[in-house]
């Protein structure tokens, strides 16, 4: 039996729009009486300090430092946002999902972040059941991806960071690597620029015709 390619699949912005579930979260603060500006420069400082391995507790417990709120009853209210966040997945993840050959692929999901953040949002999105395995990672991906394929091994990935996809590239001679940049994107504030020119597609039917 011919061994599985390995298939990895990053969840922000490639399966998960991330952009209302942060509007949640910054409204939650603000309604606690910071100012937009306040919330919004902490969320930077907070991806800056953490090198972008954020969480709403983080930022919280900065706020915290600014003055003081009810800061667990902020935290529960984000809890319950994160709990509803099944509707923010784009319209065509599902679907690709489940359509993914399981006997061709072993389909994995490579989220960078904080592990818990992460973790809630990918369970609450119920998408846990398309992956034969999920990896939450705090460094960057071409280094947590040596501790998952051997040297020469060809793999497949899909993520929306054209600067993690150069450095995959780069890495692994025999990696296939596809970015997803959604028509209505703004740039990830994590991302550094990059000359990445490799595959790029604007949905995730459009790569199916590279998982040959």
């Amino acid at each position: 039996m011919a061994q599985k390619i390995k298939f990895f699949i990053d969840f922000d912005n490639t399966l998960f729009d991330p952009r209302p579930l942060k509007k949640a979260i910054f409204d939650v603060f603000e309604s606690a009486g910071f100012a937009k500006d306040e919330v919004s420069s902490s969320y930077k400082e907070v991806c800056r300090l953490f090198d972008n391995n954020y969480s709403p507790e983080r930022q919280a417990k900065f706020l915290f430092e600014t003055r003081s709120f009810d800061e667990d009853y902020a935290l529960k209210k984000i809890n319950k946002a994160v709990r509803e966040c099944s509707g923010y997945l784009f319209s065509d993840s599902i679907d690709f999902l489940a359509g993914l050959d399981h006997e061709k692929f072993e389909i994995m999901l490579l989220s960078y972040g904080d592990k818990k953040f992460q973790s809630d949002k990918v369970k609450c999105c119920g998408v846990e059941k398309y992956f034969n395995k999920l990896y939450f990672c705090q460094e960057e991906k071409w280094i947590f991806l040596k501790k998952l394929v051997e040297p020469g091994e060809r793999f497949i990935i899909i993520d929306d960071r054209g600067d993690a996809l150069d450095n995959i590239a780069k890495e692994f001679n025999n990696s296939l690597t596809i970015q997803i940049k959604r028509a209505d994107e703004p740039l990830d504030i994590a991302e550094h620029f990059s000359a990445y020119d490799g595959i790029s597609v604007t949905d995730l039917f459009s790569a199916e015709k590279y998982l040959v």
